[in-house]
């Protein structure tokens, strides 16, 4: 009592530990606990097999704290003499049962054991319910065997592994007839006279639950962690009523009008079994709610991570009692797929889960259910089964408690989650609106060009305008082809991850393409050289200020300008992450997938809160709180924003390219020094693809130096033919390089040669401290794609001033890369979390048309958000700069000429490459080597561009 919470379960101060709360009866050392370190804590069975991994170290293992691994599954030993007489009646596991039957006879569903195959995908952890068991004829046999609940709370648990557990195979089915469960008892309707009150009424005599507990010295991590919690509760106070949120069951009948939705939901069910194997195609008539079975508790600090970072206190700080009185039961734990049932449509969700649900318990039987008839208008309708915990976030869990008649070896009881099937998508109004807006809008601004009253806020929202920009040249084409590649890299990767797989065999020519996704784990350092490519391209990011006043207002209004354009898009799909999904669009698999739930529950409630929302906004979430951005994959966007400002301001403070490069070199080693000790924070290996400001930082600096020590434009294009191609040939072999190394590191399949060299030098799996060789690796990256680039701008077909003001679909495709890079998960997550139930089958031909449709979807979203709020941006900044910097010119007929059509797109034109050169991201918009004309069109740019060559 009173010391510091022990250094191996130190963890982030948003999320702490994991507390499966089932009792544990194992064989333990008495020495390994102390403190709020307990045997609750570490070896709950809801942990697993190992129990809670953050609790062991060399010293302190599972083996010796909890005892063996698997005892509390083990049936109780018989005695010797009727040990083999019980041998030919065992369990017959589920693998001796396969190596019966021919591989044939075995779905194609069921994964091999083992490494034989791949789980991948947004999907990798669900199996479905077909392939918990062998042939039809098999079924049974095996299924009555395994589901033995008298051999234990898992039945034979020599039958279950990771991909078929327990919970997913039995619970749901209907028991066999030699099942050893009780009979329930015999229901019986009470009589009308006997039976007074109300539903509403009956509940509302209760006790206090949840949060109504806690006051004063009394709180929930101090009372409801066991070896704390013995002086908080009494008659009134009770732990499943405190700790648990949960109220007692009701056990009188209440009437109920008959035409109500409970009424006549229980009569249309009134008797009939709940089959947790339904399928959705099969409820064509009614409702479908997915379920899943919940294990243990996840814990959060309550409010503690809505403060910023300079009023967060250390969990390593604090004592025991000041942590225990902070957390709360954030959202259940683990979650195990079950299956689905159909009910009439009159069954809402919550009269499924009090009456229906609980059915499909595998532990108990509960009476068949019943309503009675009152009088001519209403029913009785019996007490519910089930009735909700409290969770800070999470409000579709129920809990049924164990029924007195059960097992006492039961669980204590049988906590599950619902999920209403979607058939169909439609907007909201919120969206609605909001498209209407901005249609209108673009609508009313084409339309005035199109009369020629042009205007520059006309101009800005007229979309055959924002059209011709979107493939206006820019400058060199390399830079556009490195902008698509590496697009095209992130698709693989998001592919890998994000699409609904089945498991993949070994050795199959799927694998062997997915797996390609390792040597792409750096591409987020290729577009932090891009970004400083382009910063060092424009000359105005030298342009030493005045005064300290004058640099802070010069970083104030490169961040605005680089903001206002990036900023609008990534908050219209924020919007859709926060009331388009999950609202509009329902994802069917968010109780299959454990992705799915992270990006679509933990993420988003994070995201929504204000306290967050805001700085998630303005792309300063990391600085405010020290965490990465919630709001879906907006933290890469953030993370290069925040590098792109800071790199600005250490050009924009010394003035000259040369010195910058000399701050960057001498800062380069304390930056990667910073992304060790924040990734040493984390429990997860480093692999070099950090979304966050300091995990890029050091390839920024690294770029700043590389780009001083390479030649310059003018020198490469002096040099000959053939020495430019052994250059170029030099900078490709460097990316490819550093492609191989990190797929030769980081891929388990690579054993030997120099991938058993690199894995015996860093380890397997990588620790944190490969951070610092990650970092020297990265500089061949630096300097290939830096040669590569400058290469580009030399080249003489790209200074030809016919070529570069021609309208190309490929430079368009560049300027969407920014919008497909937002886009891209949306799509994937429509198909694996909607569209498809199930995962489907990986082959080449599929994974190769998956990548091309997703491409296609996410650059037709992109172009749209690029027409609407993107180019409007762009132009309505750009317009505010020139107006700010250039006089207005007069006319001695006081009135502007005209503008030509021939005009109109050189306008087009320039004012796409200024916008590029100024104010886009770097994974939005390609780089022009014309950045020191800025707000300057027609002849001022051509007469720019030939200078420069």
């Amino acid at each position: 009592r009173g010391r510091a919470w022990p250094g191996r379960l130190r963890g982030r101060p948003a999320v702490l530990a994991v507390v499966a709360l089932a009792d544990v009866g194992l064989a333990q050392d008495p020495s390994c606990w102390l403190g709020a370190v307990t045997a609750e804590l570490c070896c709950g069975r809801d942990q697993g097999a190992g129990g809670n991994q953050a609790c062991w170290d060399a010293e302190f293992t599972y083996e010796r704290c909890c005892g063996v691994a698997e005892a509390f599954l083990r049936p109780p030993e018989a005695p010797p003499a009727a040990a083999a007489a019980a041998e030919s009646a065992a369990p017959m596991p589920l693998a001796d049962a396969s190596a019966l039957k021919a591989e044939a006879a075995w779905t194609p569903w069921l994964p091999p054991q083992g490494p034989q195959a791949r789980l991948m995908g947004i999907l990798a952890e669900f199996t479905p319910r077909e392939a918990c068991w062998a042939s039809e004829g098999e079924t049974e046999f095996v299924a009555e065997r395994c589901c033995n609940v008298s051999l234990g709370p898992v039945g034979d648990a020599r039958c279950w592994d990771e991909w078929h557990p327990f919970e997913r195979c039995c619970i749901g089915r209907e028991p066999g007839p030699s099942s050893p469960l009780r009979p329930p008892p015999i229901m019986t309707p009470p009589d009308a006279a006997s039976e007074g009150g109300s539903d509403e009424q009956l509940t509302k005599k209760r006790f206090p639950v949840g949060d109504e507990c806690w006051d004063g010295d009394f709180a929930w991590g101090k009372c409801c962690v066991k070896e704390h919690g013995a002086d908080c509760w009494d008659q009134v106070f009770t732990y499943d009523r405190c700790c648990r949120g949960l109220p007692p069951l009701p056990t009188r009948w209440v009437a109920e009008h008959r035409a109500s939705a409970k009424a006549r939901c229980l009569g249309a069910v009134a008797g009939r079994a709940m089959d947790a194997g339904a399928r959705p195609e099969a409820c064509a008539n009614g409702r479908y709610y997915y379920m899943a079975y919940l294990h243990g508790i996840f814990l959060e600090e309550d409010g503690l991570n809505h403060k910023p970072w300079w009023q967060q206190i250390r969990t390593e700080s604090m004592r025991v009692g000041d942590y225990l009185g902070q957390i709360r039961p954030g959202r259940p734990h683990r979650f195990t797929f079950v299956g689905g049932f159909c009910v009439p449509a009159a069954c809402e969700m919550e009269v499924v889960a009090a009456w229906l649900a609980p059915r499909v318990a595998p532990w108990w039987r509960y009476p068949a259910l019943k309503i009675s008839a009152l009088n001519a208008t209403h029913v009785l309708v019996p007490p519910p089964l089930s009735v909700q915990p409290y969770y800070l976030n999470f409000k579709t869990a129920w809990s049924a408690p164990r029924p007195d008649w059960a097992d006492a070896t039961a669980p204590s009881d049988f906590e599950f989650a619902l999920l209403e099937h979607g058939r169909t998508w439609a907007l909201g109004a919120g969206m609605r609106r909001l498209l209407t807006i901005l249609l209108s809008v673009s609508a009313v601004g084409g339309l005035t060009v199109g009369l020629g009253l042009r205007s520059r806020l006309s101009d800005a929202f007229a979309p055959q305008l924002n059209f011709r920009r979107l493939g206006a040249a820019r400058g060199p084409l390399g830079f556009d082809a490195c902008r698509v590649a590496l697009t095209l890299c992130v698709l693989w990767i998001h592919l890998n991850d994000h699409m609904p797989w089945r498991p993949v065999p070994s050795e199959s020519a799927m694998l062997w393409l997915a797996d390609v996704r390792y040597g792409f784990n750096r591409v987020n350092v290729g577009f932090t050289v891009l970004m400083v490519d382009l910063a060092l391209t424009h000359g105005h990011c030298f342009r030493r200020p005045a005064g300290l006043f004058a640099w802070w207002w010069g970083l104030f209004r490169y961040s605005a300008r680089r903001l206002a354009v990036l900023a609008p898009m990534l908050g219209l799909w924020t919007y859709v992450y926060l009331e388009v999904f999950t609202v509009d669009i329902p994802l069917n698999n968010l109780l299959k997938s454990r992705g799915v739930r992270a990006w679509y529950g933990t993420f988003r409630s994070a995201c929504a809160h204000p306290t967050h929302l805001w700085p998630s906004a303005f792309l300063v979430h990391d600085v405010v709180f020290g965490e990465r951005n919630n709001c879906h994959n907006s933290d890469i966007f953030e993370g290069l924003f925040q590098t792109d400002v800071a790199i600005f301001a250490l050009a924009s403070a010394v003035g000259s390219s040369r010195r910058a490069a000399a701050v960057a070199g001498f800062f380069w080693v304390p930056a990667v020094g910073l992304n060790w000790w924040k990734e040493s924070r984390r429990a997860i290996p480093y692999n070099g693809s950090g979304h966050r400001w300091y995990s890029v930082l050091p390839a920024a600096l690294a770029a700043l130096v590389v780009s001083a020590v390479l030649p310059s434009e003018r020198r490469l294009a002096a040099w000959g033919v053939g020495r430019r191609r052994l250059a170029f040939l030099i900078a490709v072999a460097c990316v490819i390089a550093t492609c191989l190394q990190d797929g030769l590191l980081m891929h388990d399949k690579f054993t030997t040669g120099l991938a058993g060299k690199l894995k015996a030098f860093h380890g397997s799996p990588v620790t944190n401290d490969y951070v610092f060789y990650c970092s020297a690796y990265e500089l061949v990256l630096v300097f290939g794609m830096l040669l590569l680039l400058r290469l580009g701008r030399c080249h003489p077909e790209h200074t030809e001033e016919g070529k570069a003001t021609a309208w190309s679909p490929f430079r368009a495709l560049a300027r969407l890369c920014g919008g497909v890079n937002a886009s891209n998960l949306f799509v994937m997550h429509f198909a694996g979390g909607f569209q498809h139930e199930e995962p489907f089958e990986g082959t080449v031909f599929v994974f190769v048309g998956a990548l091309l449709a997703t491409l296609a979807f996410s650059v037709a979203l992109s172009l749209g958000t690029y027409l609407l709020i993107e180019g409007p941006c762009e132009a309505v900044v750009l317009a505010l700069k020139s107006s700010s910097r250039a006089p207005a010119k007069s006319f001695s007929n006081g009135a502007a000429p005209k503008p030509t059509a021939a005009a109109a797109g050189e306008d087009a034109a320039a004012v796409a490459k200024t916008a590029d050169d100024e104010t886009s991201d770097v994974l939005a918009a390609p780089a022009s080597p014309v950045g020191a004309s800025e707000g300057r069109t027609g002849a001022a740019t051509g007469s720019a561009r030939r200078r420069m060559a």
